[in-house]
This record gives structure tokens, sequence and C-alpha cells, in this order.
């Protein structure tokens, strides 16, 4: 059952998930990206970056299977 339907106006929660979630991951990449001062590589490179690919992809899969 959809969150909110009229005649004119729907909005599926499964979109809303979605958009919610790429905001959440550009916001982390810019935030990431554009910090001062910057870290050398090697703090910088950490297991964060894995952690979001993984779970946008899990996500994905989990949203094509349902």
């Amino acid at each position: 059952m959809p969150a909110v339907q009229n005649r004119y106006f729907y909005i599926d929660p499964s979109r809303c998930i979605g958009c919610n979630s790429c905001v959440l991951i550009y916001t982390f990449f810019s935030a990431v990206t554009i910090t001062e001062p910057k870290p050398s590589i090697e703090v910088a490179l950490n297991g964060s970056w894995l952690l979001v690919t993984v779970a946008t992809e899990s996500l994905s899969i989990l949203g094509t299977l349902v």
C-alpha cells in the first residue's frame, strides 16, 4: 500500500529510500573529498570506502530481488 496517493500525487516508499541513500552516499564522498587538511594516502584509505561500496551494491541487489 503506498504511503501517499491521490489522483495527481504519488510517493513510492522504495523511491524515497533510494533517493535518501543516494543523497547520503554523495554527501559522504563529498565530505571526505573536500575536507581540509588532507590526510596522507595511508591514513585516508581505510575500510569506510569499501563499506560504502559494498552496502550500496547489497541494497541494489536487495531492491532487485524484492
